[in-house]
């Protein structure tokens, strides 16, 4: 037994053992429910404060099973609590004033609610037939428990129990029959928006091995596309079908051997597909709403006629169906929000003279995103982008999500403002990149926690692309923004904004990377004064920066005549033989300028801040 249960015991029993009165104008009672996934709640009557209160309680554990029990409402700021699940019900103890400074709170006289309790059905054990309903009754049962623990309640440092008159009303749970659930979530897109994807998800008590899908539409929408959805995207098998008002989705998930059994797992909002709606063209000057119906129908497309169908353990089960709609909303937009892409600019330069993120060949270059907006403050900020090859985006994970770190965030007002999701992905094979900011996900947003106002721009984000070594100096390639990305995900991003809650349009600013800086350091084997020459000063010169101290080359690469990795005086002597006596060729680069073609001693570099440089 913990701690906590053996002192609750002890204060429990105490309780138990208190002197008694008749518990006239004292009641519990337990609420009755439909569903099979219900919360149970326990309320109390009294006639006077109440210090504490012990539940015990009991139903059938092969039918229902309790996942949760707690304290709610006027129960809520007890000091002791202790819940116990156990194999015939529930037991809970509560102590409303446990701790010290003893201020005496208790559950105020009249009726409140106390207590829940979460109770899930098993289906499976129930085996109901669509239709069928079963009561479960949930009731009142003294001595649950070890120790055994009766229902109480304590006033006045008095127990009440079923003895002293303590009221006792036991509830239910009313199970109904039915099959699983299949929903079109209703939508409504953005502002603006000519196209809207509409989610088609199910609920299922049993894994779902195929499905049918049959949806009907205003004829005033066009249907442009069926998708599988990302609960199914395992499938083996699909067949999309779309007609002037309605489209149909034919699904089998395990269809080709090696059969390896995929299915739509058990659970609640499973996406089985998605459908996506264009509108008619709107003018969409002046601020409207227009909603369609999406409605479930059965035997009304395809040849042979379809029905809305789940399949599972090999059974094909009409589901239930709830239909949905679909809201197209116009609007003017807001003016004066702009998204920017280009180098490392200070955010009080003016965004007309923005220029290309630059980096060298071989290495990396560091974009920053931007903002301005005229007038309103932004809760967040979605901004989709697809970019030239070679540029590839670093800092991904195996599943090319971005790892969103201090070089991404710095100097930025995203690092300023403390958002709360900062997160960006990307497909470098599609050349797509998908940003995404929340500032303050959480309600009331403070104006102080919004990207200000500003006509200047302000930094959002940095993000790192990779240009591969060899491209010449000055090549540019393009960052653009474009509707409608998916980066390394499978929603489809637009350039848009929150404010207040609304969604708006950005207008885009495209960007660039240019090729610039200094290239891998390249040099002159041999040329320690770094003169691009090769002559009896370069001995002199290690002499100098070996034994002097008077010396300090800017290329050491180069002063190790003889590529062993180190500069010492048989650097000195190959030199001064190659010159003067025909001996041996220095290494590489040599004559002619180059990088270091060989690694230096341990790995090490040696190092050479010297180099063409392409700007």
């Amino acid at each position: 037994m913990t701690q906590i249960k053996f002192i609750t015991s002890v204060c429990i029993a105490a309780l138990l053992l208190a002197g008694s009165l008749c518990a006239q104008g004292k009641s519990l009672a337990i609420g009755s429910v439909e569903g099979s996934a219900v919360t149970v709640p326990v309320t109390m009557t009294s006639d006077e404060p109440i210090e504490g209160f012990v539940l015990s309680v009991a139903f059938d554990t092969t039918k229902i099973t309790a996942t949760d029990v707690r304290v709610a409402g006027a129960a809520a700021a007890a000091e002791l609590v202790v819940p116990e699940i156990l194999p015939e019900g529930f037991t809970l103890g509560v102590i409303m004033d446990f701790e010290p400074p003893y201020g005496g709170q208790t559950i105020p006289a009249g009726t409140a609610l106390v207590a829940e309790a979460d109770l899930r059905a098993d289906m499976a054990a129930l085996g109901l037939d669509p239709g069928d309903t079963v009561v479960l009754p949930v009731a009142f049962l003294d001595g649950l428990n070890d120790p055994p623990l009766s229902n109480i309640i304590v006033a006045g440092g008095m127990s009440f129990g079923a003895g002293e008159g303590l009221g006792l009303a036991g509830g239910a749970v009313t199970i109904v029959g039915k099959g699983d659930d299949i929903r079109i979530v209703s939508t409504t897109g953005a502002l603006n928006a000519n196209s809207i994807p509409v989610s088609i998800t199910v609920d299922s008590t049993e894994p779902v091995e195929g499905y049918v899908l049959s949806i009907a539409h205003d004829p005033a929408l066009t249907l442009a596309s069926i998708a599988v959805g990302a609960a199914a995207s395992s499938a083996e098998f699909f067949v999309p079908r779309t007609y002037a008002n309605g489209g149909t989705l034919g699904v089998v998930m395990d269809l080709d051997p090696p059969y390896a059994g995929q299915t739509v797992p058990v659970g609640v909002g499973n996406e089985i597909a998605v459908f996506t709606y264009t509108r008619p063209a709107a003018d969409c000057a002046a601020t409207r709403s227009d909603t369609y119906a999406l409605t479930f129908v059965d035997e009304v497309f395809g040849h042979p006629l379809l029905s809305n169908t789940l399949v599972q353990d090999g059974m094909s089960i009409p589901p239930n169906l709830n239909n949905g709609t679909v809201t197209f909303v116009c609007g003017p937009a807001v003016e004066g929000i702009n998204f920017y892409a280009g180098g490392d600019t200070a955010p009080e330069t003016d965004p007309a003279g923005l220029g290309c993120a630059v980096g060298r060949s071989g290495s990396e270059a560091m974009v920053v995103f931007y903002y301005t907006s005229a007038t309103q403050p932004i809760q967040g900020i979605s901004m989709a982008v697809e970019f030239d090859a070679p540029l590839k985006v670093v800092d991904l994970d195996a599943t090319h999500q971005g790892i969103v770190g201090a070089r991404q965030l710095d100097d930025t007002l995203t690092k300023f403002l403390n958002a709360e999701f900062v997160s960006f992905n990307a497909n470098n094979d599609t050349r797509q990149l998908i940003i995404g900011i929340l500032v303050d996900s959480t309600p009331p947003v403070p104006l102080n926690h919004m990207y200000p106002p500003r006509d200047t721009l302000g930094k959002v984000l940095n993000v790192y692309f990779s240009i591969p070594a060899g491209q010449p100096c000055h090549e540019e390639y393009g960052i653009r923004f474009k509707n409608g990305v998916l980066g390394a995900g499978e929603v489809a991003i637009s350039n848009r904004v929150a404010v207040f809650n609304a969604s708006y349009p950005a207008t885009t600013h495209n960007g660039c990377v240019r090729v610039g800086g200094a290239h891998d350091p390249e040099f002159i084997r041999g040329d320690c004064n770094t003169d691009w020459e090769v002559d009896i000063a370069d001995p002199a010169a290690t002499m100098s920066y070996l034994f002097l101290g008077v010396y300090s080359p800017k290329c050491l690469d180069a002063c190790d005549s003889n590529d062993d990795g180190v500069v010492d005086l048989a650097d000195v002597v190959n030199t001064l033989r190659f010159l003067f006596k025909q001996g041996p060729r220095i290494p590489a680069p040599y004559p002619t300028a180059g990088t270091d073609p060989t690694p230096d001693i341990y790995g090490l570099d040696l190092g050479c801040d010297t180099g063409n440089v392409c700007d």
